[in-house]
């Protein structure tokens, strides 16, 4: 399996405090896909046996360029992909709630960090939007959204009352993960002061997910770079960035890792189909067969390997990844 981040636009409307571009980690940019080129986009993507494509941003459905994600979407399932809308469903209306369904979109990913508006505001804004659109698509039988909260010290407290409140509206696939921030030199995250992760192991036994306990082991590994720690658990999920996940941006350029872009992969426009092969089979993450010593030991919070889960607990593994 091979899946793509795409990313259809750097435009957004909310500002997250732990957001890669609020930490400086990504920059915006006014890039985005045009609709002369969708055809031709989803033609090539198929051909370099993307099964999955996750549409991100930035804002896949910001109102002025929402016309073209939709036509996008419609070209990829026209070719059999899976297509994942991740969305900060703040600019959706009834008639996108009819068109997510319309076009079979395979699942919808909404973030939303609390039950509580007001915590859920300070860190990302927009709590009554998000509602109303987890409402709007369930009241009309889609139940295929994914809903992640991304633990902080505000809202860790009251993560497990979110988790029983999106359980009870409708939601199925909880998911939690820490968020990236710069570290802090005078706080230490060990198991007495890191209240994140103390929050996080109370709530995994919410969540059916039987491979939850050692995600979150990695996680807190990656982040205390516990490097001991970290080798026992590399068997269990190594980074798999540039190697069955890959990035491209508006303009058809592919990178293999969000924080990489120094390894250039081809432009899904420009280059042939054999140069992109070619470059995405000798790429140095593909042949890295180490987690690599890089800002990626971060995102074994954020990077899920939904392979080596289903082999290891069954295609049920569960939610919460």
């Amino acid at each position: 399996m091979r899946f793509l981040f795409l990313i259809v636009n750097n435009l957004c409307n909310i500002n997250c405090s732990y957001c890669f571009y609020t930490t400086g980690y990504q920059k915006r940019s006014s890039l985005r896909i045009h609709q002369n080129k969708l055809s031709e986009f989803a033609a090539k993507i198929a051909q370099l046996k993307f099964d999955e494509v996750i549409l991100t941003g930035g804002e896949p459905l910001h109102r002025k360029w929402k016309k073209e994600t939709y036509v996008l979407i419609q070209e990829l399932k026209k070719r059999r992909i899976k297509v994942i809308l991740n969305t900060s469903a703040t600019f959706l209306q009834n008639k996108d709630f009819n068109k997510i369904i319309k076009l079979k979109v395979d699942r919808v990913d909404i973030s939303i960090d609390s039950h509580i508006p007001e915590i859920h505001n300070s860190q990302r804004g927009r709590y009554k939007d998000v509602v109303r659109t987890i409402k709007g698509l369930i009241s009309r039988g889609y139940r295929n959204i994914t809903t992640t909260t991304v633990v902080t010290e505000q809202n860790a407290p009251t993560l497990q009352d979110t988790i029983r409140w999106l359980y009870k509206i409708g939601i199925d696939d909880i998911r939690i993960q820490r968020p990236f921030l710069p570290r802090r030199k005078d706080k230490l995250l060990d198991d007495k002061k890191d209240i994140i992760s103390n929050a996080m192991k109370l709530a995994a036994s919410q969540l059916n997910a039987p491979h939850l306990n050692e995600y979150l082991n990695l996680t807190e590994a990656a982040f205390k770079k516990n490097s001991r720690t970290l080798n026992k658990l590399k068997t269990i999920a190594l980074c798999r960035m540039g190697k069955q996940y890959f990035i491209c941006d508006a303009i058809g350029n592919l990178i293999p890792c969000f924080h990489r872009p120094d390894i250039k992969l081809g432009n899904l426009f420009r280059d042939s189909i054999s140069t992109i092969k070619a470059m995405l089979k000798n790429n140095e993450l593909t042949n890295e067969k180490k987690l690599p010593e890089c800002f990626g030991t971060y995102c074994v919070s954020l990077f899920d390997s939904p392979n080596f889960w289903r082999k290891k607990y069954g295609k049920n593994s569960g939610t919460s990844l």
